[in-house]
C-alpha cells in the first residue's frame, strides 16, 4: 500500500509541475494533463481497495460471516488458480482477500491499459491533423 501511495502522490505532483509550466495564454489543454487526470482517480481507487484489502484480511471467518458475492468471487477465483472446487467451509478471509487482489489487479491493468491507447490515439490524431494556412485577407 505504501508504494500506492507514493504513486498517487508523484502523479500529483508532477501534474502540478505540468501545470505550472504550461504558458497561461495557452488555449488547450495538455494530453498529458488529461492522461493524468484520468489514472488520478485509478490511482486513488487502488489505495481505497488495499485498504479495504487490509480491513478484510484481519477478519475472522467464525466471528465476521463471508457473504454470498465474496464467497462466489473467492470459489470462482481458486478454481482457476488450482483447479479445484473448495467448499464454502474452506473458504476463510484470506482466500477471499486473495480473490478480490486477483480480480481487481486485472481489472485496473486493462483500465490502465485502455486509457494510455486513449491517450496515444488522441495524441497521433492530434500530431497527424494538418496545420491550416491563414490567407491574408
Amino acid at each position: 500500500m505504501d508504494n500506492a501511495v507514493t504513486v498517487f502522490l508523484s502523479l500529483v505532483v508532477f501534474l502540478t509541475i505540468v501545470a505550472s509550466e504550461i504558458p497561461k495564454n495557452f488555449n488547450t489543454v495538455s494530453i498529458t494533463s488529461v492522461y493524468m487526470t484520468a489514472i488520478i482517480p485509478l490511482s486513488t481507487a487502488a489505495v481505497i481497495t488495499s485498504l479495504l484489502e487490509s480491513r478484510l484480511s484481519c477478519r475472522d471467518k467464525y466471528t465476521d460471516s463471508i457473504g454470498s458475492g465474496y464467497m462466489s468471487l473467492s470459489r470462482i477465483c481458486q478454481c482457476k488458480h488450482d483447479g479445484k472446487s473448495h467448499s464454502v467451509t474452506e473458504i476463510e478471509w484470506v482466500n477471499v482477500v486473495a480473490a478480490l487482489d486477483y480480480f481487481l489487479f486485472r481489472l485496473f491493468f486493462v483500465l490502465s491499459f485502455v486509457a494510455t491507447v486513449v491517450l496515444f490515439v488522441i495524441a497521433n490524431k492530434r500530431q497527424s491533423v494538418p496545420k491550416r494556412k491563414k490567407y491574408p485577407c
